[in-house]
């Protein structure tokens, strides 16, 4: 019932919050078919102007100063977003607004970074270990990290803003280290680090990026964090203007190691599951080894789909994944599958029990409560973030309807289902989440697989579901279902609103019709090609929208 307590994710499918009823029938055809629209202009996207999430804080620090500095851990934590206009990802303005409380704990967080700085100068500066080190050794602060933390040179005015602070400092009796962290907590202070302000030339109402700019997109979308230097002086020689030059960097930044945290928390953020450790649910097999294990498998099932140039039906479909040696006991491999916990080996598993990401350990537990499987969390997410089917908000007395059903403490997952969705005020949306979900009743809350669940209730998993207004699912297995759901067309336009969503902190807009067409045709195959994830995710940052903003935005 997570989804009856508010936690469903995405508002209804109209603007007043009501819910469009199903029409037609199930002969009728797919929703997927996709009309073709003229897109011969220069492509512009609405971008908010967007601060820096806890994590990219984190990322920004430990990339600017080369490993060496923590960044301070007063950095405010994120806001939760209840608008019907939040893109549901993390990067989104509204969950990380600058209130008078948050500024004070920036300006801490701060203070704090530029201590652990000064503690690291003999590594991070060899020129401040030289006796009388100065102004010239300043310079040379400003120009290598600096640079890297405003993502482009200083400004002349900037350096003697910066320079100023320095000499204040020593002349209040100050050191050379002292001089430094009040540089340091001046530019971890200053809006070019905390936003990624973007202005450029103006044309016909649309904003070309500039160089740096341009820069900042490409790192902060594949790393989450700061350009790298190969990346700023790409900027300052002009090399990232062009389809090719961007494609070209953003292939070199999905290739290394740097991406993961970035690609990981677009799938985690886009399936609504968060990495879990040990603690995180009842049974005590899942213990930190376990944990451990799943996310692991997780990540590198994700990297590969990407970074193999999988197709988003074969990331959804395959039955190949990654074991250690836990894992492999997990799955029931055989006990030689992986040699330990630190070797990671491919295997295969049944096709007619597993299909690819969807029953992933990782979604299965993530998408289930402490002691039980979720068939609301799970079915939403089907309908919801694969499929961009729309749902209903739940009622304010969901909780309490469900607390008041005739139910024993023994009831199944399905007799609970049955009997919400008999009350007129529930079976629509729970006629389409409930048989969804509880095709994957057969996985526990841990993700594992079982024949019945902790009542000693037989679980069953087939049934049938309006996928759209017009489309109706029948499937007698988890595996049948995740492939009927493919067949339709669906996922394809669904995770290209997902990305573009990740990319602009937004949800998608009337004008951004041409980009999420342009990201479609590379998954979907209609520009030919590989039809690759990861065609899809360069092809943003090759896209006019990407390199292009519009001059005028509505709120």
């Amino acid at each position: 019932m997570a989804g009856c307590q508010g936690l469903i994710g995405e508002p209804a499918g109209r603007s007043d919050g009501s819910v469009e009823p199903p029409t037609g029938d199930a002969s009728a055809p797919t929703d997927a078919a996709r009309p073709r629209i003229a897109c011969d202009q220069r492509q512009s996207a609405r971008a908010p102007m967007r601060r820096l999430t806890p994590e990219q804080y984190r990322n920004a620090v430990r990339d600017v100063f080369e490993g060496r500095a923590m960044a301070g851990t007063s950095f405010p934590a994120q806001a939760r977003s209840e608008s019907a206009q939040a893109s549901g990802f993390s990067t989104d303005p509204e969950r990380n607004v600058v209130s008078e409380a948050s500024a004070e704990q920036i300006m801490i967080a701060a203070e704090e970074t530029a201590e652990s700085v000064a503690g690291q100068l003999a590594t991070l500066l060899p020129c401040s270990a030289m006796a009388g080190a100065g102004e010239a050794c300043v310079n040379t602060f400003v120009d290598r990290f600096v640079r890297r933390a405003l993502r482009r040179a200083p400004t002349m005015a900037e350096r003697d803003r910066l320079l100023g602070l320095y000499r204040a400092m020593r002349t209040s009796g100050g050191d050379f280290g002292d001089g430094i962290a009040v540089i340091t907590a001046a530019v971890l202070q200053m809006p070019d680090f905390l936003y990624l302000p973007e202005g450029g030339t103006l044309a016909d109402n649309v904003r070309a990026l500039g160089d740096y700019e341009l820069a900042s997109r490409l790192s902060f979308l594949f790393w989450d964090s700061v350009p790298d230097d190969a990346l700023l002086d790409a900027a300052a020689r002009g090399e990232l203007r062009t389809s090719a030059q961007r494609e070209t960097q953003a292939r070199r930044l999905i290739a290394s190691d740097r991406a993961r945290p970035a690609i990981m928390r677009f799938f985690r953020e886009w399936i609504h599951i968060r990495a879990l450790g040990a603690g995180d649910r009842a049974d005590p097999a899942f213990d930190q080894r376990l944990a451990t294990a799943i996310q692991e498998g997780f990540e590198r099932y994700v990297l590969s789909a990407v970074r193999d140039g999988r197709t988003l039906t074969q990331a959804l479909t395959s039955t190949d994944v990654f074991v250690n040696a836990r894992l492999a006991e997990f799955y029931g491999l055989p006990a030689n599958t992986a040699a330990n916990d630190t070797t990671w080996v491919r295997a295969t598993l049944d096709p007619t029990v597993y299909a690819g990401l969807v029953t992933q350990p990782a979604v299965m537990a993530g998408l289930a409560h402490d002691r039980d499987p979720s068939y609301v969390f799970r079915g939403t997410f089907v309908l919801q973030q694969l499929a961009c089917q729309p749902l209903g908000s739940p009622p304010g007395n969901a909780q309490a309807v469900f607390d008041s059903l005739p139910l024993p403490p023994t009831a199944s997952a399905t007799d609970r289902s049955l009997a919400v969705r008999r009350r007129s005020d529930c079976n629509y949306c729970h006629d389409r989440i409930d048989p969804i979900g509880l095709a994957f009743d057969r996985f526990d809350e841990i993700g594992r697989l079982r024949r019945a669940d902790r009542h000693g209730n037989a679980v069953a998993s087939a049934g049938t579901s309006m996928l759209t207004g017009s489309l109706s699912l029948s499937f007698a297995t988890p595996t049948e279902l995740v492939r009927r759901v493919v067949d339709t067309g669906l996922c394809e336009p669904c995770l290209s609103k997902q990305w573009l969503r990740f990319t602009f902190g937004r949800r998608e807009e009337d004008e951004d019709a041409c980009t999420l067409q342009a990201l479609t045709d590379h998954l979907d195959g209609t520009r030919g090609g590989d039809r690759s994830l990861l065609s899809m995710m360069v092809a943003m940052a090759t896209s006019d929208a990407f390199a292009n903003r519009r001059a005028r935005e509505t709120p």
